[in-house]
């Protein structure tokens, strides 16, 4: 639903002007106030709703997974490109987020931005700078806060990350321990374990 809102709020700026022209007939006005802004405004609830308000699963299992394996009221931390990996789930285990963001959003943006067609030199630098910073912060975040339980969204972010200078070493204090809907459950390994 949050995607609908930006949406929204232009379309209700766009109404207000065809609803501002001089000279406008009666109907269109009446369609537009009565039909048109109502329905607007009802659409993002219409979309979603159910999952919403019945706090259903994106990721199916999820929850079951990471309750399995983390202590009572984990710290969470998640390694993916979408926003909807580590949230609700943290809400629903009653634990708490490590991160000052929610994924690797920018990091995503930039990989995306880079595949698209090419980029003059300077551009492209700057596009990297901001995709350092990303990674940066969060292992930042994940090296001070030390995760109890580490989500990875997939086995192509996972090798992305393996990858990246910055990312790869989060994996050495972590061990695989399931995955449900695809989504990788990193539990924290206790010192004997760590290589």
């Amino acid at each position: 639903m949050n995607h609908a809102y930006p949406g929204m709020a232009l379309a209700l700026l766009a109404s207000a002007s065809w609803l501002a022209e001089a000279g406008m007939e009666r109907a269109r006005r009446v369609f537009a106030l009565f039909v048109f802004v109502p329905a607007l405004c009802l659409a993002p609830f219409l979309f979603g709703t159910a999952k919403d308000f019945s706090n259903g699963e994106e990721y199916p299992g999820l929850t079951a997974a990471v309750r399995r394996v983390a202590p009572a009221r984990p710290s969470i931390a998640a390694l993916a490109e979408q926003l909807d990996v580590g949230h609700p789930l943290v809400r629903r285990l009653g634990g708490t987020w490590i991160g000052r963001q929610n994924c690797l959003w920018v990091s995503w943006g930039v990989r995306y931005l880079l595949s698209e067609r090419p980029t003059p030199a300077p551009r492209r630098a700057r596009l990297l700078g901001a995709m350092r910073d990303d990674e940066a912060a969060f292992a930042a975040d994940v090296a001070r806060r030390a995760p109890d339980v580490l989500l990875v969204e997939n086995k192509d972010v996972e090798a992305w990350a393996r990858r990246q200078p910055a990312l790869a070493a989060i994996f050495e204090d972590y061990r695989q321990v399931g995955v449900a809907s695809g989504v990788e459950v990193w539990r924290r390994a206790a010192r004997e374990e760590r290589p």
